[in-house]
């Protein structure tokens, strides 16, 4: 890819879309001290690619934390030291400075074919091929959301876990001043296809439920497993670490 592709808009370009269309090897690649934003994110759209036949490869600079042990596929986020082989696309998700990957970036450059930055943050330094940078976004999640409906890749329960734990953390619990309606309707959804899925797991006899179904039912996410997300008192913006 010649140079570098900016984009900016909630719904992701045909230039966005293009690096996801063939299929062959991913990278999601996490910054340090992962979290639910980023891991979220990464898990989500590594899962839905998978359901269309790429091979992914979930790691970062550090290990997932064991508080976010429950997302759906985090056991197989890895702690990479160097990169094996060449990848078809590399994603970065909720890393505006690429120095968080502590050299990893340098590494997916040269074994990427194209590397991907998806972000919300307004002080994204634009380090990809790829740059989809939506600042109305309230969390990149919604943007990963609307990237699994334009490819029309599935929305398993377990790619919904990841996505709803992504936008409750990414917001603040939704308690931030850019949470919007689209945020909450991207929400509903996530929770509805998690519940959908928890319902067709009940008629088979069984009864454990998803954490977004769960999380319906109690009315409320961060009670259930995971703290809402801490941030400097008075602020009401997303953070950019």
């Amino acid at each position: 890819m010649k140079a570098p592709i900016e984009h900016t808009s909630p719904v992701p370009s045909a230039a966005v879309l293009e690096p996801f269309a063939h299929g062959g090897r991913a990278l999601m690649l996490g910054h340090v001290h992962p979290d639910a934003d980023v891991l979220g994110t990464l898990l989500a759209l590594g899962l839905a690619l998978e359901a269309r036949g790429s091979r992914v490869v979930y790691g970062g600079p550090h290990p997932a934390p064991a508080l976010l042990g429950f997302l759906p596929g985090v056991d197989r986020y890895r702690t990479l030291e160097r990169l094996d082989g060449r990848f078809d696309v590399v994603v970065l998700t909720d890393c505006p400075n690429p120095q968080r990957t502590e050299g990893l970036i340098d590494q997916a450059r040269a074994a990427g074919q194209v590397v991907v930055n998806i972000d919300h943050h307004p002080d994204n330094r634009r380090y990809g091929h790829v740059n989809w940078i939506d600042v109305t976004a309230a969390a990149t999640g919604e943007m990963v959301y609307e990237l699994l409906t334009a490819l029309r890749l599935p929305l398993t329960p377990a790619i919904a876990t990841n996505l709803f734990t992504a936008i409750h953390t990414d917001t603040g619990s939704f308690r931030y001043s850019n949470v919007t309606t689209r945020t909450f309707a991207i929400a509903a959804a996530l929770v509805a296809a998690s519940t959908s899925g928890a319902r067709r797991t009940r008629s088979t006899g069984s009864a454990r439920r998803s954490p977004a179904s769960r999380s319906a039912r109690t009315g409320g996410w961060a009670g259930w497993h995971c703290r809402p997300a801490r941030f400097p008192s008075g602020s009401s913006s997303p953070r950019s670490w």
